[in-house]
């Protein structure tokens, strides 16, 4: 039986596995649990939703009714890209957050001598969740033989980063003309933080032109 039922779980996952391909949304979905940190595969994160939503499903329908045991069936379905969605945009709102800080860690470690590489390397031992662990990866796929640059720019797209494209493109700029990299990276720094601060600004006052809006509205 617990072989029988192993085998019915391997079947049903190369099933999703098979289906998520077929879309085209394997990829897709992949990206976005590792984004969010979730340590699941694709297969195994639709199964247990599915799993989940016909258990949810199946209970509404003996409370409720089959139109109750539909509503809950869509609702753990929607609930868990909500879920994951949620997760993902406050690891990247957090990556970005932390960009200044990488940055003023990298041109630290460049003015003490080390290059580019090295001063990644400290990042990937001091910083903070998510950027150490994001750029830690970075350092394994520049060992494993992949352009250093490329790499960044691969999290920059993971990670929806515009300010970290930037970062990329002073580094090839560099490296093509030569210059200062430290003073590079640290002026790039500061216009990102400067940056962060006047969208927090215009952010409250909106926040505060919304809520006059709705105070005056009752």
């Amino acid at each position: 039986k617990v072989r029988s039922a192993d085998d019915i779980g391997v079947r049903t996952t190369t099933a999703i596995e098979d289906a998520l391909e077929r879309y085209g949304k394997r990829d897709e979905l992949g990206a976005a649990l590792g984004i969010a940190d979730i340590s699941m595969t694709p297969s195994e994160f639709v199964g247990a939703v599915g799993l989940g939503a016909i258990v949810a499903g199946l209970v509404g329908l003996l409370v409720g009714g089959p139109l109750v045991g539909i509503l809950v069936t869509v609702f753990v379905c929607f609930a868990a890209r909500v879920y994951v969605r949620r997760l993902k945009g406050k690891r990247q709102a957090a990556f970005a957050e932390q960009l200044p800080d990488v940055l003023q860690l990298v041109t630290t470690s460049l003015r003490s001598g080390y290059a580019l590489t090295g001063a990644l390397e400290s990042v990937a031992e001091e910083a903070e969740e998510p950027a150490r662990s994001e750029f830690a990866q970075v350092l394994i796929q520049a060992r494993l033989g992949r352009d250093l640059s490329e790499a960044i720019r691969e999290l920059a797209r993971r990670m929806e980063s515009k300010d970290l494209d930037w970062v990329v493109s002073a580094i090839e700029i560099n490296r093509d003309t030569g210059g200062n990299l430290s003073e590079i990276l640290n002026q790039v720094g500061v216009t990102i933080r400067e940056r962060a601060q006047m969208a927090r600004h215009v952010q409250t006052l909106t926040a505060e032109g919304v809520l006059s809006g709705r105070v005056l509205t009752v």
